[in-house]
């Protein structure tokens, strides 16, 4: 057996990362190897250092999306998929302010990431808006407006929008006739600049329905949750205004701060709301960290309140702050990388008389299309010269759209899973966001750990029976070692 168990160590899993330009790495990797290797060989590979930002993806058979933990074993995080493993490199994290990102590299991986939502209708603009950005990318990639080199409609052979007509394609090559002398580098920081302002920047759209059975979409964005309907945000929670979340079956749930409002919200199905609870509380996590600490007290491990305490799950990686700190403190030579053009399409009115949906779509993360059910509930979004999209005026009342999601109920922390994330047991009784696991370590240590109290598999009462046994021993030998003490001072007052 031992021989058998050495043996299989020394196997190789057959991984294959897709990139955000669409060029694959390959790589072989032991069995016991875990996430942090393959991320860290990735990382390597590209020369990247602001790497906090990023993260793996993979889909199991379910079609059900998964980040990759870096401190788990592959074996334990693919037991439902099959070799060669896919991955596919993506921003986890968008930063709040793209300008803040320190190296070049970093910046044009965002750009391929945000230029990708684009593509995709995860990133939704007016008009002007959508134009002015895929003139930046045509400015990036093609350089200045050349009268020879650009006849025609050049602008028609780059595959820059979801749906894309020759209306589009005049006013885009318009504006990159006026976008001369800026270099890719120079465009690609407009391009980020201009769409971090955009109200679904960074959105990380998990679909769910209303109490009418409507199609939503629950978006995950760095300003926090946005509740959004025919690919428009009606309303939404900043990080700051919500208090925690949890989930029960297929319904996420969320309290704000103010009056301790609850909100409840039907999904799919009970895997795909974990898996939202999850990317949510890493999210808060992540974005709100850097509040204050000083609500935090220390307490001994043998107090009562440790080992009484409520547990919930917490991220434990680094804060956008304290990457940030990190950023400024790099210092080396730019790296050279290559720039990857655009998708070229060989007709360009094939594409443009094909019309795709401008709603949310999953990319090659998982599948290109939503589930046949979700079809007859999404609507294509059409640019007009106004600068508005063609739907229909949605009321811009925040409190009017999440009245008929309030709720009375809000059910107690998720038990603690048999599966290892990165998040984090804390106390209940702390203040929200008020701490990490990374305040706790040295910086420069493992990006994203994972830190559990309670061994997998274990039950809720096994594992508080076995945390009780040493206070209870301890107990019993003072206990023991008090009544020797008053019989020895007995004895010495008889004499």
């Amino acid at each position: 057996m031992r021989g058998s168990k050495s043996r299989d160590l020394d196997a190789e899993y057959c991984c294959k990362i897709r990139l955000l330009d669409d060029s694959e790495l390959s790589c072989d990797f032991k069995k016991d190897a875990k996430g942090e290797d393959v991320f860290a060989f990735v990382c390597k590979e590209m020369d990247l250092i602001e790497k906090d930002y990023f993260g793996l993806r993979y889909v199991d058979e379910n079609k059900q999306r998964h980040w990759l933990q870096l401190d788990r074993e592959l074996s334990k995080q693919l037991k439902n998929t099959k070799q060669p493993y896919m991955f596919f490199f993506r921003v986890r994290f968008y930063p709040t302010n793209p300008t803040k990102l320190q190296e070049e590299i970093t910046r044009y991986q965002l750009f391929l990431q945000l230029k990708r939502d684009i593509l995709h209708g995860r990133l939704i603009c007016p008009f002007n808006e959508i134009t002015e950005l895929a003139a930046l990318v045509v400015q990036a990639e093609a350089g200045d407006y050349n009268e020879e080199e650009h006849q025609g409609n050049y602008i028609g052979n780059i595959k820059l929008l979801p749906r894309q007509t020759e209306k589009l394609e005049d006013k885009i090559a318009e504006i990159h006739k006026s976008l001369r002398g800026q270099t890719p580098a120079e465009a690609e920081e407009r391009f980020l600049d201009q769409s971090q302002g955009m109200d679904l920047y960074g959105v990380d759209p998990h679909p769910c329905r209303d109490q009418d059975d409507a199609q939503l979409y629950l978006g995950l964005t760095p300003h926090g949750i946005q509740v959004i309907r025919d690919a428009k945000r009606v309303s939404g929670f900043e990080w700051s205004e919500i208090n925690k979340v949890t989930y029960e079956s297929r319904a996420f749930y969320i309290q704000v701060i103010k009056d301790k409002t609850n909100y409840s919200f039907k999904l799919n199905d009970t895997s795909a709301c974990k898996h939202l609870w999850k990317c949510t509380v890493e999210q808060m996590g992540f974005y709100s960290g850097d509040k204050t600490k000083s609500h935090y007290k220390k307490r001994s491990t043998l107090s009562p309140q440790n080992l009484f305490r409520r547990k919930k799950y917490r991220y434990s990686g680094k804060t956008e702050s304290q990457i940030n700190v990190e950023s400024e403190k790099i210092n080396r030579r730019q790296p050279s990388f290559c720039r990857t053009p655009s998708i070229r399409m060989v007709s360009s009115r094939k594409a443009s008389t094909q019309p795709s949906r401008h709603s949310f779509a999953m990319d090659d993360r998982a599948s290109q299309n939503f589930s046949t059910a979700d079809h007859n509930n999404r609507t294509s979004v059409v640019y007009t010269s106004e600068g508005e999209d063609a739907n229909s005026e949605v009321n811009d009342s925040n409190v009017d759209h999440l009245k008929k999601f309030e709720t009375s109920d809000f059910p107690p922390d998720p038990p603690l899973d048999t599966s290892r994330t990165s998040l984090v047991v804390t106390d209940d009784d702390a203040s929200e966001g008020d701490r990490t696991q990374s305040e706790l370590e040295p910086a420069g240590q493992s990006d994203l750990r994972v830190h559990e109290e309670k061994p997998a598999g274990e039950s809720e009462q096994s594992f508080i029976s076995k945390n009780l046994i040493l206070p209870i021993i301890f107990g019993l030998l003072v206990l023991f070692l008090g009544v020797i003490l008053e019989m020895k001072f007995n004895l010495l007052k008889i004499k």
